[in-house]
């Protein structure tokens, strides 16, 4: 299996879990919950992916794992908008 087949394996399994958690305690709970969760992750979506990418390799170290960590943090937010809407309905 070659690297990038490997890290787009690994960032696609890992966005979502995490992504599938955060939609589903949105929109299960709703309210406050959904609020602060959507905020945050539209906060995060209006920052460009790539230059979170840049910034986070920049700050620590130039390997795989967190070339994997930025992609799955760019990654969430579109997974969780589908997980929530499939929970409020």
């Amino acid at each position: 299996m070659s690297i990038s087949v490997g890290i787009g394996f690994t960032v696609m399994i890992f966005s979502l879990f995490f992504g599938t958690i955060l939609g589903a305690l949105s929109g299960f709970f709703g309210g406050t919950t959904d609020k602060i969760i959507s905020k945050l992750t539209d906060t995060q979506m209006s920052f460009p992916g790539i230059l979170l990418a840049l910034m986070l390799i920049a700050i620590f170290d130039t390997s795989i794992k967190i070339l994997i960590i930025a992609l799955t943090i760019i990654s969430i937010p579109r997974v969780m908008s589908l997980s929530r809407i499939s929970w409020s309905i």
